[in-house]
């Protein structure tokens, strides 16, 4: 089963086609308790019936870059420390996963995941939500695999702050009746470094005021500081019309320095524009990494920042006085 991880996807259609469990002889696993499909006459529907909520199986983090493991997977990754933004990978193995009509050919899933990064303490430092809900087909063979109600799931992270960490993957089976969408939280124990403390920016308005600043590097900065605002806290966390102004703000600054650096460098539109979006997102990582660590000491992401309210002001001046067209 193809499982993606950044947007939320619709459940796919279920063929109807009848197939009874009991045609094939198998073990499946209730609750810690082995239970013969064919001798105790079950379908594979009264089976997930009877199941509890999901539980956890096994959990690691995984090497993306490394070779792959003898089931064809990713292999376990050798430590769990990170550098501050990068991509925190890990396979999660869960029991009691259902089905939307087990025992067809074709028996669609549903899991929603969110995420929280808690400090060791267990408090919530973050709370990513919505992340994204897997959606897949997994044919059924004969005979029927023992871990049909089985599943891994690859997950991912990133922290923007230093420290250690528990990342909580949390999993919601929306097959399972509303008494059994037990959300299952899962643990990953993290130690984030900042390998470049000191890679911070420089407050936007005095390095205008003293010249220090082209038009390009103006609207690259623009767009990431409102780019960094979403990107940190997700669009869900504004009303729809800030939401809308910031993202319009972002594009506008976008579009500006396509058109800029198509003019200056002579190259075409479509490659200014990824040029212009990779100067947009090298700042806007750097704008995040300030942000969380405002977060993380306690403090509004940005509104308690001086420099960010000063680089948001320097911003909007520019946005109200663009050329009209």
């Amino acid at each position: 089963m193809t499982k993606q991880h950044h947007i939320l996807t619709k459940l796919a259609a279920i063929v109807a086609l009848s197939f009874a469990s009991h045609a094939h002889a198998q073990t499946v696993e209730i609750d810690n308790e082995t239970v013969q499909a064919g001798d105790s006459d079950m379908t594979l529907q009264e089976l997930q019936d009877a199941m509890d909520p999901i539980r956890l199986i096994e959990s690691y983090v995984v090497d993306k870059q490394g070779p792959r493991n003898e089931r064809g997977g990713w292999g376990n990754r050798s430590s769990n420390v990170y550098d501050v933004g990068e991509q925190i990978d890990a396979v999660i193995y869960l029991a009691n996963v259902g089905k939307h009509n087990p025992g067809l050919v074709d028996n669609p899933q549903e899991m929603e995941l969110y995420i929280n990064i808690r400090d060791k303490s267990g408090g919530l430092i973050n709370q990513i939500r919505p992340v994204h809900t897997y959606q897949g087909v997994r044919r059924i063979d004969a005979p029927l695999q023992d871990d049909y109600f089985s599943d891994r799931f690859t997950v991912s992270a990133r922290i923007l702050a230093p420290g250690r960490y528990d990342v909580g993957f949390v999993f919601i089976d929306h097959t399972r009746p509303p008494d059994k969408q037990v959300p299952l939280e899962v643990m990953i124990d993290v130690v984030v470094t900042d390998t470049q403390p000191d890679a911070a920016l420089t407050d936007f308005v005095d390095m205008m005021a003293a010249g220090e600043v082209d038009v390009t590097y103006s609207v690259a900065r623009c767009a990431a500081y409102f780019h960094g605002m979403i990107e940190l806290v997700g669009r869900e966390s504004f009303t729809s019309e800030d939401f809308a102004i910031m993202d319009q703000k972002v594009q506008y600054f976008l579009g500006a320095g396509a058109v800029i650096r198509a003019g200056n460098d002579g190259v075409d539109l479509d490659t200014a524009r990824d040029q212009a979006f990779a100067a947009m997102k090298e700042i806007s990582d750097m704008y995040k990494v300030r942000m969380f660590r405002n977060y993380n000491a306690g403090q509004h992401p940005w509104n308690s920042d001086r420099m960010l309210q000063r680089d948001e002001q320097g911003c909007n001046v520019i946005y109200e006085n663009r050329t009209m067209e």
